[in-house]
């Protein structure tokens, strides 16, 4: 009786309450049209007072949802239950259609198209696109290294710049290779427009050049996006599935049973192709590929990326592990590709709005936009308005066209919404320039004025014939629409999504080889928002999507220096309008203020309903190297994994933090949020970041040049004469740092050099540090406990941590307790404790110096109860 009390008391207990949450819950949903609703997981969670999750507890909300006829569908999850769903993730609940078996008899059931699913009719001759030389020989190169190893696994990068048609070389080989032989392919991406651009791309290529022998295929896209189907879809007769990646892990049984088994592939091939692969390495994929190998006989694996540094030599990481056979030769580079002519060179400007965003909108929307949300299409309609018709605004943007038009030429405007385009578009004429909008459907739906599909049609044939000048556009020219001529791209909305960032700037990159510009304007205007939201810079997502920093070529060592130069700006700006407390930064020598080089890497980060590419790149300074050098090396004795909860990554970040970074200089500090970021990209990619030398690092010194100028007395004409000469030659190489339009900045900073060498003025630069004295009785330091040396000297209190732990370490990098013998090379199992104790008041105790402090294990410190 007593054990059926226990096990029946939450139900006895909690049935009333849960009963009466599930019941409003229905309520709700029956008085909204569409008779759905969502909620965040955690918040349905507390609706019933859970701050964690008890089985019993979801057993009961399982069985009330069922008694209620409410149905749950997790956000993107095939097979999920609310013991294994994130917390993070959003339920939809819908209530269940009431059955009727006679209607279902008598009724004829519809059948509607879906985008998801189809077969494609392979088209006599030969298609219009051909493929570029690099393609042909990344083609030749691909099938040479399959015929020299053949074996039953084989994994080989294609690596090749944005831009450069990685996704139509890899189908036009599968179609010649897989299709046309009756294999099957499985295709795995982590965005959705990824997916889509696949099949795209396979039907745009089906023609009898390439399938000589097969007239149909089938295809099926499988992935938690509305349009998409589901893995419980999959038949055998596919001959194609294109695949989110979470999709096909949490059902691969689905796979198999359906796909795998039925098309006797255990004993079979199946080419997998993983796009943007330098993602390989998260543990998802490698499950995926695992299972993949224990249910293929043959499995032939493609990579696509246009990053491969990932791949150096030096890492020797997961993914060298993944794709055994290394880059398919000849690995492609940016600089290749805008030298031949198919990529339009890409110069970036700057101009900034002076509209102080900060200002504008609420707290609360600025919140939403720098934690969650991907662009401004949720932070309300009365606040976007407020932005998008700025008058002054709007007038810089356009004002900044005429001034440049000769330059810019035929230019397409990513506006901010539908009243921005209205108004820009309105100026545009009212100054005689001819312009037009064209607007997505999806996004005005019962706006006054809305743009019918015909119109839009219209609008962008003008464009490319060259009737109108300036093309301004909300959310329709991203992908897709062919304007070879577009000179210039006006990006006058800041967006937090690299891949909409992607799409924008993709949209100049043609080069002359493939119809296009030689070179290509993308105009960034920025608004005040005073670092409150970290949008996507588009020169930083450039140079971070495309270019190898294991290539040595001076153009390779220009683009690092502007990904330096990116966030460096950001301080010469500081430093002049003296916005900031700059004196210590102005009083070091300029070349300290210039990183040694960058720790880079990147990882998956989950917005809204996919997956978005979050860059991590952390400048590294010459007081720095040694403590990131050593906090990275020891990255796999942290314990991490791709679930690491917000909570315990902030509890890592603060322990790495005191152990390799406190105390170190206040000035080109450690950022927090950068040991966060390298822990976090550590925990989903398991691969330690690369770090990339400033190898040219000398160039940029210039105190040597205001030293030239003072020591020849340089001044008036001759000075302004001497900077205009070194600001144009030797390869722009300043311009690069300062940016192209940032001479004042460089100025201010060669100004600066030469006052802190003049005797006349360098008293100015040299610290005064006397300041009125209060007396107080003194104590020696050593007779403080170790967290209270920390609050008085940082310095010292790290030479003693460092002290303690170097003693303690033996040659093979292991720690050792000094009373157990325990060793570990994870710091985070030990603290520091004192040999003889510390008793400050007496005046008997130790002292906490280098000889009386040792190393413990933490039970054991724990233990003997003297935890300092």
């Amino acid at each position: 009786f007593f054990i059926l009390l226990f096990k029946t008391f939450p139900n006895f207990m909690f049935m009333k309450e849960y009963e009466k949450v599930i019941a409003e819950l229905k309520a709700e949903i029956e008085a909204r049209p569409n008779k759905s609703l969502w909620r965040k997981y955690s918040t349905f969670l507390r609706s019933f007072g859970l701050k964690k999750r008890s089985q019993k507890s979801l057993d009961l909300i399982n069985e009330l949802l069922a008694k209620y006829g409410i149905e749950a569908y997790a956000e993107a999850e095939e097979e999920w239950s609310f013991t294994e769903l994130k917390i993070s993730k959003s339920i939809t609940f819908k209530l269940k259609k009431q059955e009727n078996s006679k209607m279902e008899t008598t009724l004829k059931i519809p059948k509607v198209q879906s985008e998801a699913h189809g077969q494609i009719t392979t088209e006599q001759g030969i298609s219009s696109r051909k493929l570029y030389p690099h393609q042909e020989k990344i083609l030749r190169g691909l099938n040479s290294k399959i015929e020299e190893n053949p074996k039953d696994y084989f994994a080989g990068l294609v690596v090749i710049p944005t831009g450069g048609g990685k996704t139509y070389t890899a189908v036009h080989w599968l179609l010649k290779n897989a299709i046309d032989k009756n294999k099957k392919i499985l295709w795995i991406a982590h965005r959705h427009a990824l997916l889509e651009q696949a099949l795209n791309t396979f039907k745009s290529s089906a023609y009898s050049s390439l399938l000589p022998k097969v007239k149909k295929f089938n295809y099926r896209i499988i992935s938690g996006f509305p349009k998409h189907h589901k893995p419980v879809h999959i038949e055998a007769k596919d001959d194609i599935i294109i695949s989110g990646k979470d999709s096909m892990n949490t059902s691969f049984e689905q796979l198999l049973d359906r796909w795998l088994k039925p098309n006797n592939l255990i004993n079979g091939e199946l080419f997998l192709v993983i796009d943007e692969a330098h993602h390989a390495t998260a543990p998802t994929y490698r499950k995926l590929i695992e299972k993949l190998k224990k249910n293929v006989k043959k499995l032939t694996i493609l990579g696509l990326t246009a990053t491969p540094f990932r791949t150096a030599e030096a890492e020797k990481g997961l993914l060298k592990k993944i794709f055994i056979d290394d880059i398919i030769p000849p690995k492609v580079d940016l600089r290749e590709l805008i030298q031949q002519g198919i990529l339009a060179d890409p110069l970036f400007e700057e101009e900034k709005t002076g509209f102080n965003m900060a200002e504008a909108i609420s707290e609360e929307d600025i919140q939403n936009l720098a934690r969650r949300y991907k662009d401004f299409d949720k932070i309300g309609e009365k606040t976007a308005k407020t932005i998008a018709e700025n008058a002054d605004r709007n007038s810089k943007i356009v004002d900044h066209y005429i001034k440049h038009k000769g330059k810019y030429k035929q230019t397409i405007v990513f506006a901010l919404n539908q009243d921005n385009a209205i108004a820009l578009n309105t100026l545009f004429n009212e100054k005689h320039i001819k312009s037009a909008y064209v607007i997505s459907n999806d996004i005005n739906e019962g706006a006054v004025t809305t743009n019918s599909a015909k119109k839009n049609e219209e609008s962008i044939e003008r464009f490319r014939n060259g009737e109108i000048d300036v093309l301004i556009n909300v959310n329709i020219l991203t992908e897709g629409t062919d304007l070879p001529k577009v000179q210039t791209i006006f990006l006058t909305r800041p967006t937090n999504s690299t891949i909409l960032m992607t799409q924008m700037i993709g949209r100049g990159l043609r080069g002359e080889k493939a119809g296009g510009t030689k070179e290509a304007y993308i105009v960034s205007f920025i608004d005040e928002w005073k670092d409150k939201v970290s949008w996507v810079n588009p020169e930083r997502l450039f140079i971070e999507e495309n270019v190898d920093f294991n290539d040595k070529s001076p153009e390779t060592q220009s683009r690092l220096v502007r990904l330096i130069s990116i966030e460096k700006i950001e301080e010469f700006t500081k430093l002049m309008d003296g916005d900031i407390d700059n004196h210590g930064l102005k009083n070091l020598d300029f070349i300290q203020r210039i990183p040694l080089g960058i720790y880079m890497t990147s990882y998956l980060e989950t917005l809204e309903d996919e997956d978005e590419e979050k860059y991590v790149e952390v400048l590294v300074y010459d007081h720095l190297k040694s403590a990131y050098d050593e906090f990275i090396d020891n990255l796999p004795e942290l314990g991490l994994d791709e679930n690491l909860s917000q909570e315990k990554l902030e509890e890592i970040t603060n322990e790495v933090e005191e152990l390799y970074f406190l105390g170190l200089s206040k000035e080109l500090a450690y950022r927090k949020e950068d040991i966060k970021s390298l822990i976090k990209a550590y925990s989903i990619n398991e691969i330690k970041p690369q770090f990339i030398p400033l190898n040219d690092r000398e160039k940029y010194d210039i105190d040597k040049l205001a030293k030239d100028i003072y020591d020849k007395e340089l001044g008036g004409t001759k000075k302004d004469e001497y900077i205009d000469d070194i600001w144009n030659k030797e390869q722009k190489h300043w311009k690069v740092l300062f940016g192209l339009s940032n001479l004042r900045a460089f100025i201010e900073e060669l100004d600066l050099a030469i006052r802190k060498i003049s005797p006349h003025y360098s008293y100015m630069y040299k610290t005064n540090n006397k300041t009125p004295k209060d007396t107080k009785g003194e104590m020696e330091i050593t007779k403080l406990p170790l967290y209270e040396i920390k609050n008085h000297n940082p310095q010292l209190y790290r030479e003693l941590v460092e002290g303690v732990y170097t003693k303690a370490k033996d040659k093979d990098g292991f720690y050792h307790c000094a009373k157990t013998g325990f060793k570990s090379k994870k710091r985070a199992d030990f603290q520091i404790d004192h040999i003889k104790p510390l008793h400050p008041h007496s005046g008997e105790g130790g002292l906490s110096v280098l000889e009386n402090l040792q190393l413990l294990r933490k039970s054991e410190n724990i233990r003997k109860g003297n935890k300092v």
